[in-house]
This record gives structure tokens, C-alpha cells and sequence, in this order.
């Protein structure tokens, strides 16, 4: 069984990620691969390869960012992989079944791939491999949002932890109370198209962190797993302030933050541009008056401005090559 894992960024994949790979039976890959929504490019670069396509996949699974960026084999860990010889038919899913397949022997009996953009690549999932499972976690935007800001707040108040990366790090940790929540609600909607296919489960971020028991006894079963109280141990967790991402533990505490973090203007923001898709996940979320929806409606095009300049900055820390193919990428999320 091959399990991937998607959702929005500061939604809970790692955590889920995290829980599921705890499972005796588990192969998860140590790092997000990127490859779903990289497919086209992997698929270029494997029928073109002459080398070995033990060496391509596992380099995929091992070093998936840092693979699709170079385009080319990096220096890769084996992590007790053992040579797996199959002929390269220059069929890049069809292959990678197979090797997946014969990946799976012994105790590891189900592959985990967790890159939050998986959400928006679903039918690609289902349609490109065999024996497949998808997770979806979705967390409250508000609280996304808030996590998103409070990132910000942090490198800004830490300027000398980043050096002459800080105005890269600046870009990255960015929030927008307008574009975030409108992103969301797409990928929400998409997850949602599936939500009948036996295939797909979405789960939510609140549920999990309130009876991680209750839900990942549900997980398993959907995955037809054992469930092991192994599973619910976590050595660390992704935290907003990055100072703190080394606590252990599954914790709640950040459920509803976004009322500390936000100003009343903001949550009107995340409301009326993700409110219907919010009550979809069973949020509550209250009607705005005609004044606030006016305030909302007049901050748009500062909003749009916040975006084009984000955009624009990034463009001059990219190299052309590399800033087509980001361009090419958050395009497919949009229209998707």
C-alpha cells in the first residue's frame, strides 16, 4: 500500500506524518519529495536516464527537493535500502509501482509520502498508483494564518539567528489575510470532491490534536493497519516561533490562538474570504455586518499590493531557471 499524505502548510502533515511513520510497518521518506507536483519534470528526467534506476528512485525518496531542483543525482543515503534491479522502461510510474512493490518486504509493508501539496494533485495520486491511499489534514485558516504571522513576528525579532539569509527568511515566513484564505478554501474544495471516494480520507487538524487515540485508530483502520499505542509518541513537533519546534508531544494549545495573534480587521479577512469552506469543516464562523464587509472589500487592493511586492522580491532572489519552475508550480495550485 503506498499512503500520501497532503494538506496546507502549518496544517498538521508533519504531525500525521510523524504518527504514521511510528508504525512498525512503515517506510516514510525523511524529507518532503515534492515529486507529485514535480511529476511532468521527473518524468523528463527518468526517460532520459542511462544510470540505475535503483539509484534514481531511491535519490528520489531520499533527496527529493534537492533532486528536482539539480535535475540531476545528488550524493543520496542508502538507509538500509537494499538493491532492487529492475529494467528502466522509461515509464516513470509504471517503474516506480514496481519498485515501490518490491521495496515493501519484510516488516515495512506500506510507503508514506508526506508533501503538504499533495492536496492539490489528488486525482494525479489516484490515477498514477496502484494501491493507494490519500490522508488529508485541513486545520481552521484562522489559526494557519495566525501560525503564519507569528513566523513572521519571530524572524523579525530574531534578525541576527539568519544573517545574510534573513531577507530570503523574510520572504518565506509572509502571511496575507486575503490570498491565504482564498488558497485554502480551493484546496479544501478539491479535497472535498473526493471526500466519497473510499480511497481518500479527510481528517481535521483540531480533531486529531484533541483525541490523537480516537483518530489515529480511525486512520488505521481506513488503512487497514493495526493500530499500535507506539504510534502516538512524538519526539518534537513543528512549533510557529522555530525556537520552540523541539517540544515533544502532541499539543492543542495553538487551537484558536489566532484571536491573540490577529487584529479584529484580520479575522474579518480570513472570514469573508474562507467562511464558507470554514463552516464545510464544521468551524463556527460568525456573520459579518455590512461595515466590516465594506472595511474588507476597501483593504483588497492592499492586499494585492502586499502580494505583488512579496512576488517581486522573490523574483530577485531566484535564478531565472529556478524561479520559472516555482512560477510554473504555484500557477497549477491556483487553476487547479
Amino acid at each position: 500500500m503506498n499512503v500520501f499524505i497532503g494538506g496546507a502548510a502549518h496544517s498538521g502533515t508533519t504531525l500525521l506524518n510523524n504518527l504514521l511513520k511510528n508504525h512498525s510497518e512503515a517506510f516514510a521518506t525523511p524529507c518532503e519529495t515534492r515529486f507529485v507536483e514535480n511529476l511532468d519534470h521527473v518524468k523528463s528526467l527518468y526517460a532520459k536516464l542511462e544510470g540505475s534506476t535503483h539509484d534514481f528512485f531511491v535519490d528520489l525518496i531520499t533527496n527529493g527537493v534537492s533532486f528536482l531542483r539539480h535535475g540531476h543525482a545528488v550524493q543520496y543515503e542508502i538507509r538500509d535500502i537494499e538493491e532492487i534491479t529492475l529494467p528502466n522502461t522509461k515509464d516513470f510510474l509504471k517503474d516506480f509501482n514496481t519498485w515501490l512493490t518490491a521495496l515493501k518486504k519484510n516488516e515495512k509493508v506500506f510507503f508514506v509520502e508526506k508533501t503538504p501539496s499533495n492536496v492539490s494533485f489528488i486525482k494525479e495520486i489516484l490515477d498514477g498508483f496502484e494501491d493507494v491511499k490519500v490522508l488529508i489534514i485541513h486545520r481552521d485558516i484562522r489559526d494557519v494564518e495566525a501560525s503564519h504571522k507569528k513566523r513572521v513576528l519571530s524572524v523579525q525579532e530574531d534578525t541576527g539567528r539568519y544573517g545574510k539569509r534573513y531577507a530570503t527568511k523574510k520572504l518565506e515566513k509572509d502571511y496575507n489575510t486575503m490570498i491565504g484564505p482564498i488558497m485554502w478554501s480551493k484546496l479544501v474544495k478539491n479535497s472535498l470532491r473526493f471526500e466519497d471516494d473510499s480511497r481518500v480520507k479527510v481528517i481535521r487538524y483540531e480533531d486529531l490534536v484533541g483525541d490523537a487515540e480516537k483518530v489515529m485508530k480511525e486512520v488505521c483502520e481506513f488503512l487497514s493497519i493495526d493500530f499500535q499505542p507506539a504510534m502516538l509518541t512524538v519526539e518534537g513537533r513543528n512549533a510557529a516561533d522555530e525556537k520552540t519546534s523541539v517540544s515533544k508531544g502532541i499539543d492543542s494549545s495553538s487551537v484558536g490562538n489566532y484571536e491573540k495573534v490577529f487584529t479584529p480587521i484580520e479575522i474579518d479577512e480570513v472570514h469573508y474570504f474562507s467562511g464558507k469552506y470554514l463552516k464545510k469543516l464544521r468551524h463556527d464562523v460568525p456573520n459579518l455586518s455590512f461595515s466590516s464587509k465594506l472595511k474588507v472589500i476597501l483593504r483588497i487592493p492592499f492586499q494585492l499590493w502586499k502580494l505583488l511586492m512579496r512576488i517581486f522580491k522573490r523574483m530577485r532572489l531566484f535564478t531565472p531557471r529556478y524561479f520559472f519552475r516555482y512560477l510554473k508550480a504555484n500557477l497549477i495550485k491556483v487553476f487547479k
